[in-house]
């Protein structure tokens, strides 16, 4: 009797869960937020449902499970955001000849020395205003990822379609090391579903093609290698994972006691002079100025769904005289690096289970001090979560969804109260798990030894 009741409840869940995919995938406009929220609130009460089962389901029909609902989107276009424009578009500049960070695409269609096909009008036009005035900001890697659907085909569908599949396939190898470190770790393989079928990572990387999910790919199978103590092979795919998205620097004092002095100076080696080799293939000196110039534009002058910033904001503005922006931003980020840099002090020498807590706790103070928050950088955060006992990520990759209502209602206060209302939460959750987990210094004490 209970088996049937839970075979019921199963393919009511699935339903749910792929009918929200469906909607959100194929019948909504990132404008839409009310609608939206309610889809990806049943997509994720639907997944908490099934995580909760996982016991009734066997791994080879969890794997099953997550290939369906990641497939549900293959077709789709990007509803949530224009991003993967700017990318097809960097891909074809590659195809024609132009270096992606030597124009603007307004300088490029503003000279007349760009052939404006059909296809690149289409592309020109679907980039966000603010991307059109920017060089490209993606590195070597990305640049690969865009190169491949610019040479097998010039049509919108075709290209992400392409992208997509690529991005998918990474995804799958990122999952199968985490699952296989969990094993490493002893801790149960069934946890890595808590990230395989989280709706954050289904809508934000492969529907909607941000590339933390296949950064923090590349950064598993990294970690695969380190705890199976090849830490020469860790540091190539550390330096691939820095050329898709330039954060895991910020990951890399955690390394320095769990290596020790002399293999981490020899693991700093391989990786910063690969990252280095691999970036210079598109950061020429000459194009060095134009790149880095995207860049700052993003952390002094970006603010969406931010926490210490938009309250320091709030709190100075009325006694500084020059836009908030340009000193709080950067103060913030001198701040998060400090921390960042006693937590790797502070972190446990050559205690495995150590160096994904401190993973987990890096990038989310990283994250308090941003400027900037879009909902799929809770990816990399996310993955870390499934190899700790600490599941607030999953709380904070629902409540994130929030954020959009930007999308819909623009500046309002209604928009400050739903992210309060967000940061809000996460702050009962953390103290809540704390509670609960206690200190993380008595945590690493109770962990299983290898």
């Amino acid at each position: 009797m209970w088996q049937s009741k839970t075979i019921i409840l199963s393919a009511i869940l699935l339903f749910l869960s792929a009918a929200g995919y469906v909607l959100l995938g194929y019948f909504t406009t990132q404008e839409n937020f009310f609608v939206n929220f309610a889809f990806y609130s049943i997509t994720f009460g639907a997944f908490i449902g099934l995580y909760l089962l996982r016991d009734s389901f066997s791994s080879k029909t969890l794997w099953k499970l997550t290939l369906l609902m990641h497939g549900i989107l293959l077709c789709s276009i990007p509803t949530l955001s224009p991003d993967v424009y700017r990318f097809l578009w960097d891909g074809e500049l590659i195809v024609k000849g132009i270096h992606p960070y030597a124009f603007t695409p307004n300088e490029l269609v503003n000279s007349g020395n760009l052939e404006m096909t059909p296809y690149m009008s289409q592309l020109y036009t679907s980039i966000t205003d603010l991307s059109r005035v920017n060089y490209s900001v993606y590195p070597t890697l990305n640049q690969f990822y865009f190169f491949i659907p610019a040479v097998l085909t010039e049509s919108v569908f075709s290209g992400i379609l392409v992208m997509r599949i690529i991005m998918l396939l990474t995804l799958i190898i990122g999952i199968y090391f985490i699952q296989k470190t969990l094993e490493e770790l002893l801790i149960p393989e069934k946890q890595v579903f808590l990230f395989a079928l989280n709706p954050l990572l289904i809508i934000e990387a492969t529907g909607n093609l941000h590339f933390e999910g296949v950064m923090f790919s590349l950064f598993a199978i990294a970690l695969y290698f380190m705890v199976r103590e090849k830490w020469w092979v860790s540091a190539l795919f550390v330096a691939l994972a820095i050329n898709v998205k330039l954060t895991p620097l910020l990951l890399l004092p955690f390394f320095l006691n769990y290596l020790g002095w002399k293999k981490s100076m020899l693991f700093y080696l391989i990786t910063l002079s690969s990252s280095a080799v691999l970036l210079m293939v598109f950061l020429w000196p000459s194009m060095t100025a134009n790149f880095l110039q995207s860049v700052e534009l993003y952390f002094n002058n970006f603010e969406f769904n931010s926490s210490f910033y938009r309250f320091s904001t709030y709190l100075f503005r009325p006694i500084l005289i020059y836009d908030t922006a340009f000193i709080i931003g950067p103060l913030l980020s001198k701040i998060a690096l400090i921390v960042i840099l006693l937590l790797a002090i502070y972190s446990l020498k050559k205690v495995r289970e150590s160096l994904f807590m401190f993973f987990l706790t890096g990038y989310v103070v990283y994250l308090l001090f941003s400027t900037t928050i879009h909902p799929w950088y809770l990816i990399i955060p996310l993955g870390f979560c499934v190899y700790t006992r600490y599941n607030f990520m999953i709380y904070w990759s629902f409540i994130v969804f929030l954020s959009y209502s930007f999308y819909a209602l623009g500046n309002s206060k209604w928009v400050d109260v739903l992210v309060a209302i967000e940061y809000i939460g996460l702050l009962i959750f953390l103290l809540l798990e704390y509670k609960k987990r206690g200190p993380i210094k008595d945590l690493f004490a109770r962990l299983p030894r290898p």
